[in-house]
């Protein structure tokens, strides 16, 4: 089982590539949002989306050193508002 580390967040190559095909690519950590993306050349990696970086003083996404995984469709739930479009 290998495992992959992408910003702190450490899981295995399964789970990485299980996000990806259900199209959960919008990862949510305490104050920060990226999207999951695959490369051949250089593997996984996350893009970080620095516009919805939470500042300090702000509620975060998710407890310190934990995170969650949505589709378009819910993370733009989250923000409330149409940020994101739905990937085919």
């Amino acid at each position: 089982m290998e495992l992959i580390k992408l910003r702190g967040i450490e899981n295995t190559k399964e789970a990485w590539n299980e996000l990806l095909e259900s199209n959960r690519i919008f990862i949510f950590t305490y104050k920060r949002v990226y999207q999951l993306n695959y490369n051949e050349n250089s593997g996984y990696y996350l893009q970080e989306f620095d516009y919805l970086r939470k500042i300090k003083g702000e509620l975060p996404y998710t407890k310190r050193g934990r995170f969650v995984a949505y589709d378009s469709k819910d993370a733009n739930n989250l923000l409330g508002r149409e940020n994101f479009v739905e990937v085919s």
